[in-house]
C-alpha cells in the first residue's frame, strides 16, 4: 500500500489512485466517479477532481462522454504510439548507460536482479514488473539525463496497463521471461557492450509491442473491471485502502 501518510489530501488521492491503476486493481474502463472515490478514500471531492485531472494530464484517465472519469482504456493506437516513442528513446539511452556503467552502479543492478528474481519465485509479477523498471532506470540513470529519465519514466507509466495485460495471460512465463531479458542487460552492463544492449533492447521493443498488440485484438480492452454483484466503486476503493485486493497482475 503505498504510504500517503505525509501527502496533502490532492497529492494522496493522486498517489493512491496512481498505485491502483498501475497494479491493475482499477482496470481499464474502469469508471471514476468523484462522490464515490471520495467516500471510499474517505476525502473530500475537491482533492478527488485535482488528483483526476493530474491522472489526466498522465494518460492513466480520460474524460468521456455521460461516464466522466474512467480508467483509460487499453488501444493499438495508443500502443503504437507508447512503443513508437519508447523505440526512438530507449536503445540509445541504454547503450549510452551501459558505456558510462560504474562499479557502484553495476553493484545495485545485480542486488536489483537478485530481488526481482526472488519475486519471480515468489510469483509476485507486480513487484516483477516494478524491479524490472528499476533495473533500466538503473541504466538509463547512468546517463545522467534528468529529462530524458522523466520522459522514459512517464512513458512506462502509460505502457503499464499493456504490460499488466501481458502478465496476467502469460501468467509464470512472464516473470521468467522479464528475469532472463534484465539478466542480459545486467551482463551486458558488466561488459560495457552498449552496442549490444541497444540491439537487445531494441529487438525487446519491437517483440513486446507485436506481442501486446496480438494480445489486444483478442482481448477487450475497453471492458470494465468485473465485481460482484452490488459491489460498489465506494466498496472497491475502501477495500483497497484497507489494502485488500491490491495485485491485479498475480
Amino acid at each position: 500500500m503505498t504510504d500517503t501518510s505525509q501527502l496533502s489530501p490532492p497529492q494522496t488521492a493522486f498517489e493512491q489512485l496512481r498505485s491502483w491503476i498501475l497494479a491493475g486493481s482499477l482496470a481499464p474502463g474502469q469508471r471514476l466517479q468523484v462522490r464515490d472515490v471520495a467516500r471510499g478514500m474517505g476525502l473530500s471531492t475537491m482533492p478527488v477532481r485535482e488528483a483526476l485531472i493530474r491522472l489526466e494530464e498522465a494518460g492513466l484517465v480520460t474524460q468521456e462522454p455521460r461516464k466522466g472519469a474512467v480508467v483509460a482504456r487499453l488501444s493499438l493506437d495508443d500502443l503504437h504510439d507508447y512503443y513508437g516513442l519508447r523505440q526512438i528513446l530507449e536503445p540509445p539511452s541504454l547503450q549510452l548507460g551501459v558505456e558510462q556503467m560504474t562499479p557502484e552502479r553495476l553493484a545495485r543492478l545485480r542486488s536489483t536482479m537478485t530481488a526481482l528474481q526472488e519475486a519471480v519465485d515468489d510469483g509476485d509479477l507486480i513487484t516483477v514488473l516494478d524491479l524490472d523498471e528499476q533495473v533500466l532506470l538503473l541504466i538509463h540513470g547512468a546517463v545522467a539525463n534528468r529529462q530524458l529519465t522523466r520522459v522514459i519514466k512517464s512513458t512506462w507509466a502509460r505502457v503499464r496497463p499493456y504490460k499488466l495485460l501481458f502478465t496476467t495471460t502469460a501468467q509464470d512465463d512472464a516473470g521468467l521471461y522479464i528475469a532472463r531479458e534484465d539478466a542480459h542487460f545486467v551482463e551486458l552492463a558488466a561488459a560495457r557492450d552498449g552496442a549490444g544492449a541497444h540491439q537487445l533492447m531494441t529487438q525487446s521493443l519491437a517483440n513486446a509491442k507485436l506481442r501486446l498488440a496480438e494480445l489486444l485484438r483478442s482481448h477487450d480492452g475497453s471492458s470494465p473491471p468485473s465485481r460482484a454483484k452490488g459491489d460498489s466503486l465506494v466498496d472497491v476503493i475502501a477495500r483497497l485502502m484497507q489494502g485488500d485486493g491490491g495485485g491485479g497482475g498475480a
